[in-house]
């Protein structure tokens, strides 16, 4: 049986990195078992969210609140943290 983590990729509108860094977290998200819950921080996080991490997108975050990767990331930093999500401790 799979087990499919849930990580959260904040993002926002016109921001280029952040859809550079979506398509290729594809593909490595989807060998490793990640759900992405992509967030738009301007239109649906909480306000601490904005606050906290507005200045940082794209993050990529676990559930406990971790941060995998931030700001530019290189495919292999994206494989790198999809691997630690799948292989993370609940």
């Amino acid at each position: 049986m799979a087990v499919h983590r849930r990580v959260a990729f904040l993002t926002r509108r016109n921001c280029s990195i952040c859809g550079d860094a979506l398509a290729d977290l594809k593909i490595p998200a989807f060998l490793f078992g990640i759900h992405l819950d992509v967030v738009d921080i301007d239109a649906e996080a909480s306000e601490d969210t904005r606050e906290r991490y507005a200045g940082r997108v794209p993050v990529l975050l676990t559930d406990a609140g971790e941060v995998l990767a931030e700001g530019r990331m290189s495919k292999r930093k994206l494989w790198q943290a999809a691997r630690r999500a799948r292989f993370r401790r609940s």
